[in-house]
């Protein structure tokens, strides 16, 4: 049995939490869904443990900005592409 699932909702979801993937498990891509809300832990993750970078004496803030700043990219684009998904699928609800 089929259930339809409300576009509103998974466009809200995709918008607010698309960068961990909840539209897609909402929708019932597991596969996505996962690897999405697994990349986007790590992602929260070393961005959150990264601050330690800065205890190292002269090299430490170059670090601290290089090991920051690419996850904070990365997951910045899931989270643009996520309001991208929202936008779609409230466009076509």
């Amino acid at each position: 049995m089929t259930v339809e699932k409300d576009m509103t909702t998974a466009g809200l979801l995709a918008i607010f939490l698309g960068g961990f993937g909840a539209d897609y498990l909402y929708l019932g891509e597991k596969t996505k869904g996962i690897t999405l809300l697994i990349v986007g832990i790590l992602l929260m993750f070393f961005n959150f443990c990264s601050w330690i970078l800065c205890l190292i004496p002269y090299v430490g803030w170059i670090l601290y900005l290089f090991v920051w700043g690419i996850p904070f990219l990365a997951f910045l684009g899931l989270s643009i592409w996520g309001i991208v998904r929202g936008i779609k699928y409230l466009r076509n609800k």
